[in-house]
């Protein structure tokens, strides 16, 4: 006798498009088979595991999965912070003001500290002067590797910051000194003063490798820090006294989003990019590679070991085992030429991580009856705009739709519960 299996619409609710999909209650006869096979074969599925994720370096690439985190983080910080902008209206003061803030943050000297330690005693003490300072409760980070091997980030945050304090913000840090526990103190501006000094000893001299850079998307080298902009920047620290001269250096940079069109286009992209494809082919090639080789010494090492309880020749296990052990070291030493970030690459914080959840619920009978209205919406625009804006399949189907069109729709029981998501876990305090 088959156990019957019911199924109930549900709907999942994000600031860019809504997901509707069933849900079966109860077990279905093949989900009992699924769970009798793999009770029954729990020591041969924990070995596949084990095998198959031994190797869980990131290589510094983001996963699909994780874009599509990273891409709703960013939909839901402008969301939030627009709603708040809204509600701050009459907020005059700058630390308060809800305003995007998309900055790169690097070092001015050679890094001489590990990422993680980067990580844990500069940029964390950042986010921790940031929220103490200015508030920011919605923020994400990414990690990169400059040309130069350093570790630098990106930060998008939900308030104003202005550049200068900012600046000064990190280089503080990075010149904070000895941190018990770690070797070399934190001396990046002192490194970097002194290295200006040590370049314009005998006075004023063109950096020809800063004249120009290699623009990746046009493939062609453009002018960057021109003669007449090093000669301004250094006339600027010869009027300072000579210990101030070049102890605020430009470490930072703030992106204008002013003219940027599509502003959660934009930053989606930026902040979730991965390297060019044929890098990430060629290190994927290796990771496979590596897994495969894990896997076939497993079974040579038991091979062999069965050979010697029998007494019988293992040369032919042993060659082969000596060749993979070979190939292993050769694809090893070539990703170690490769600079990839240690430990995390990008994080969310708390809030959108919360959010980026969703709004989810068993879909109401007055939640069905909105459905109609939108689909006929999205049916209007994509026919206007020659795009798609809905995808079936058999299991969900997604519309790319957001809470204002909701709104404007009055799909009101859709709206309410995408509202009520969000205020629950953002808890709006505006700072007057």
């Amino acid at each position: 006798m088959h156990e019957q299996s019911d199924s109930k619409a549900y709907v999942k609710i994000h600031p860019r498009y809504i997901v509707t999909y069933q849900k079966h209650e109860g077990k279905t006869e093949g989900e009992k088979a699924l769970r009798d096979m793999i009770q029954s074969n729990t020591e041969t599925v924990l070995e596949s595991y084990k095998t198959n994720f031994s190797d869980n370096r990131s290589f510094g690439i983001i996963s699909d999965n994780a874009r599509k985190r990273m891409k709703n983080g960013v939909n839901y910080m402008l969301y939030v912070t627009r709603r708040k902008q809204k509600k701050s209206r009459y907020t005059k003061t700058q630390n308060s003001e809800y305003k995007i803030t998309f900055a790169t943050l690097t070092l001015p000297a050679k890094q001489n500290h590990t990422d993680n330690e980067i990580k844990k005693h500069c940029l964390n003490h950042l986010f921790t002067l940031l929220r103490q300072k200015y508030h920011i409760q919605s923020y994400i980070w990414k990690a990169e590797a400059q040309e130069n091997k350093n570790i630098h980030f990106h930060i998008v945050m939900d308030r104003y910051i202005p550049y200068l304090r900012l600046r000064e913000m990190w280089n503080e840090i990075l010149n904070k000194g000895k941190v018990k526990g770690i070797a070399e103190p934190f001396d990046y501006v002192d490194r970097y003063q002194n290295s200006q000094k040590e370049f314009f000893k005998d006075g004023f001299k063109i950096r020809s490798e800063m004249l120009f850079r290699y623009n990746k998307k046009t493939q062609k080298k453009e002018a960057h820090w021109t003669a007449y902009k090093q000669q301004k920047a250094y006339n600027e620290q010869m009027i300072l006294p000579e210990e101030k001269r070049w102890t605020n250096p430009n470490s930072t940079d703030i992106h204008a989003l002013k003219k940027i069109r599509s502003i959660n286009a934009y930053l989606s992209q930026y902040m979730a990019k991965n390297e060019d494809e044929l890098f990430l082919a060629q290190v994927e090639e290796m990771r496979i590679r590596l897994r495969a080789i894990t896997a076939r010494k497993k079974e040579l090492a038991h091979e062999i070991e069965s050979c010697s309880t029998f007494g019988m020749e293992s040369t032919v296990f042993d060659s082969e085992m000596d060749g993979l052990q070979r190939e292993e070291q050769e694809i090893e030493a070539r990703l170690s030429e490769f600079r990839f970030i240690e430990g995390k690459i990008w994080y969310l914080s708390q809030e959108l991580s919360a959010l980026i959840k969703g709004a989810k619920s068993e879909m109401s009978y007055a939640m069905i009856n909105e459905m109609p209205r939108l689909f006929e919406y999205l049916y209007e625009k994509g026919l206007k705009e020659n795009r798609e804006m809905f995808k079936e399949s058999d299991f969900f189907t997604i519309l790319f739709i957001d809470p204002k069109e909701l709104e404007q729709l009055q799909a009101l029981h859709l709206l309410n519960l995408f509202s009520s998501h969000v205020d629950r876990i953002i808890e709006t305090k505006i700072d007057c």
